[in-house]
């Protein structure tokens, strides 16, 4: 039988797992295809649909700043485990880890439907006002 140790030691790295896939799909959707799209939509004189922009301004915001978010990540875990006195700090790092898989999830269906969307859209119908 596996101890509580062993578990916890899975669970970290099965949420470390989740929040990199979740990190680096967005990314490589972010980097090559959403610049694309946008170029497809310039080419044809047309503005982006307002879904597109939307996604287009996030993924230019953290292409332009992408150097100091995990920064910022390992900075604000290093901080919780060296002050983090608590009896429950396992716990509440399993839920800070899966919270943090949960949003990296949401923002990959969100950035993943959208350009999906736009896709389909630019297939089917071509590139109209």
């Amino acid at each position: 039988m596996m101890a509580a140790g062993k578990w916890n030691g899975l669970l970290i790295a099965s949420l470390g797992l989740l929040i990199l896939l979740g990190v680096g799909a967005p990314v490589f959707v972010m980097v090559f295809i959403t610049p694309k799209l946008a170029h497809i939509y310039q080419e044809a004189g047309v503005d982006l649909p307002g879904y597109l922009q939307t996604v287009n301004s996030v993924c230019d915001f953290f292409r332009k700043t992408y150097l100091i978010w995990p920064v910022i990540v390992g900075v604000g875990f290093w901080q919780f485990e060296r002050r983090c006195k608590n009896e429950h700090k396992p716990a509440i790092r399993n839920l800070l880890l899966s919270g943090m898989a949960l949003t990296m999830v949401m923002s990959s269906f969100w950035i993943f439907g959208t350009t999906l969307v736009a896709t389909i859209q630019i297939a089917i119908f071509g590139v109209s006002e």
